[in-house]
């Protein structure tokens, strides 16, 4: 059983070749599959097969695992390519027909090339580095505090609805790390339910999804996705887990100000970033 993934998931990434979250990741698949047609041209399809079999058979993690063959692909494209512009465009006849099969790493266009592509990778991923959404991210003080205090002053079988409006449940970094740093159950969390029956982990997903467009609408959107999901819970757990120096509103949605109003939820812990409500 794999969760939400099947054949089709690695195949669309492959062919889609959307620079949705890392532009290298994209540029250098496309070099990989000009390195599979270098492969196929001299008829050796050691490395090809080997991309395949991880695209076919690791469906859940194929874009971790085929970054072996990937990158050797794009080694044996990118050596044709400069192989190639070594013969074609050197600087001179006598030079073009010195060449036999290596690279002339002083020829201006291969050195070109390189310094090119070293640059742009260094550049984006210092892109990476310094925008606020990153995977390097982690909790903010305030969320480790909160959940510190959740250990020590909750029910060990208490149930919680982790609130923190991840664009994507495989961003939510705070619901992630609940279960994790406080031993309690969060009912929003999909992550390590990939591999549960009933297609659990997707129920989860439509859940937190749902829970999000109750961000502007307020509390009885929450009431709605609580009733249809069943859910049985005890603490309602508000976050933006923000590491800005200028705190965030109180306040950054509708659905939080309406639990703070309403006369059902009891406001149990409160610091800079994070509110803990009791349901009543």
């Amino acid at each position: 059983h794999s969760g939400n993934f099947n054949w089709q998931t690695p195949l669309a990434t492959l062919l889609g070749l959307l620079p949705v979250q890392d532009l290298n990741e994209t540029v250098f698949t496309l070099i990989a599959l000009v390195g599979v047609f270098v492969m196929l041209r001299r008829r050796n399809s050691f490395l090809p097969v080997w991309w395949l079999v991880f695209a076919l058979l690791d469906m859940r993690s194929s874009q971790r695992s085929m970054a072996i063959p990937l990158a050797m692909l794009a080694g044996v494209a990118l050596t044709a390519g400069l192989v190639w512009i070594s013969r074609s465009l050197g600087t001179n006849e006598t030079e073009k027909s010195s060449i036999s099969a290596g690279i002339d790493f002083e020829n201006r266009w291969v050195k070109g090339i390189l310094i090119l592509g070293v640059t742009l990778a260094i550049f984006h991923d210092l892109i990476g580095f310094y925008l606020p959404d990153t995977y390097l991210k982690s909790l903010n003080p305030e969320n480790q505090t909160a959940m510190a205090w959740v250990q020590a002053n909750t029910e060990a079988d208490s149930q919680f609805l982790v609130i923190d409006f991840p664009s994507g449940w495989h961003l939510d970094l705070v619901g992630e790390w609940f279960p994790a740093l406080t031993g309690r159950k969060s009912l929003l969390t999909g992550q390590g339910q990939e591999w549960l029956a009933d297609r659990q982990q997707l129920k989860t997903v439509t859940a937190l999804n749902d829970v999000n467009d109750c961000r502007w609408v307020g509390l009885t959107c929450l009431q709605q996705v609580v009733e249809e999901n069943q859910f049985d819970y005890q603490y309602v757990y508000f976050t933006d887990n923000s590491d800005s120096v200028t705190k965030e509103p109180l306040f950054t949605s509708i659905l939080a100000y309406e639990v703070a109003q309403n006369s059902g939820y009891t406001l149990i812990y409160q610091n800079e970033d994070v509110r803990i409500y009791r349901k009543k």
